[in-house]
């Protein structure tokens, strides 16, 4: 608390002078995990400013982690992604109050695409990360096994590319933009537990999760409440399991479309049924009234 504490006063006093001076009958925010969001919607109410949230990434899967996404007892309307986000916001008791209105996300295009492989070659994408060693090692095997794939590296933004990543075997993509700017151009979907998955099935492409890391499938649980249950033809919990879904995936149709049913199905709790528009469109109606 030694810099929380003086920097969460500095951010009150700031917004309180702010909102006096323009005096706002709204206020925005997007990170209520952030003290600066939190300090904005906490000045708003005293002032009798109307508060409202944008979810700019998932909240979580499970009510005792919900703390982690933010604190929500001063937001008056939220703009929430769909029918799951609702029901964990109704299952706290600090954020009963807000009102949820389901408006998709501005970041995501519903229903998914029924996208095929754009390429005879497929062309495969990973979402590197941390502690992703393993998962890059059953990559190359993967590589050196199946003859006609093609498989690029996307480094993490703000990461250097890992020593371990054999750029003989691999294309990489640096971590200077993010993924979701190339994703068109593949195929096929790997991640340990990134966000970007969401993008990458709205796409309608096969999306396989390989957490290797001891902590990633915890990660990958409460984030999104994915696991081997849930997602059954796409979760990978070993280097074999990869492999196979891979193969699968390339090669037999009907297991294919079992894991974009399972992607939909995934996807319908996630997110209302709006393209990205609609979401944007819902908003300002709301905002700009």
């Amino acid at each position: 608390f030694k810099y929380l504490l003086p920097q969460s006063l500095l951010y009150i006093r700031t917004f309180r002078k702010i909102l006096k001076i323009k005096t706002p009958n709204k206020t925005v925010g997007v990170r209520p995990r952030r003290i600066y969001d939190r300090a904005a919607f906490h000045v708003s109410k005293s002032l009798g400013i109307k508060t409202y949230l944008i979810f700019h990434s998932t909240i979580g899967a499970d009510q005792r982690e919900l703390w982690t996404s933010g604190i929500y007892n001063d937001v008056d309307h939220i703009f929430g992604w769909g029918e799951k986000h609702q029901e964990l916001m109704k299952s706290d008791k600090f954020s009963q109050k807000a009102f949820f209105e389901k408006v998709g996300s501005p970041m995501f295009n519903m229903p998914p695409k029924e996208a095929k492989f754009r390429h005879k070659i497929p062309k495969i994408i990973y979402a590197s990360t941390r502690n992703d060693k393993s998962i890059v090692l059953a990559l190359e095997k993967a590589k050196k096994t199946i003859n006609d794939v093609s498989i690029t590296l996307k480094i993490h933004p703000g990461e250097p590319i890992p020593q371990y990543a054999n750029n003989k075997l691999f294309s990489i993509e640096p971590g200077d933009f993010p993924i979701e700017d190339i994703l068109e151009n593949y195929d096929i979907f790997i991640t340990s537990y990134s966000g970007s998955h969401i993008a990458a099935m709205c796409l309608g492409l096969p999306v396989l999760f390989a957490p290797f890391y001891f902590e990633f499938p915890y990660d990958l649980k409460s984030l999104y409440g994915i696991d081997k249950t849930t997602l059954p033809y796409s979760y990978a919990e070993n280097e074999k399991d990869l492999l196979y879904i891979l193969n699968k995936v390339l090669r037999d149709r009907k297991y294919k479309d079992l894991l974009i049913t399972d992607q939909k199905n995934y996807l319908t709790g996630l997110l209302a049924n709006h393209n990205n528009m609609k979401s944007v469109n819902l908003i300002d109606s709301q905002l700009l009234s």
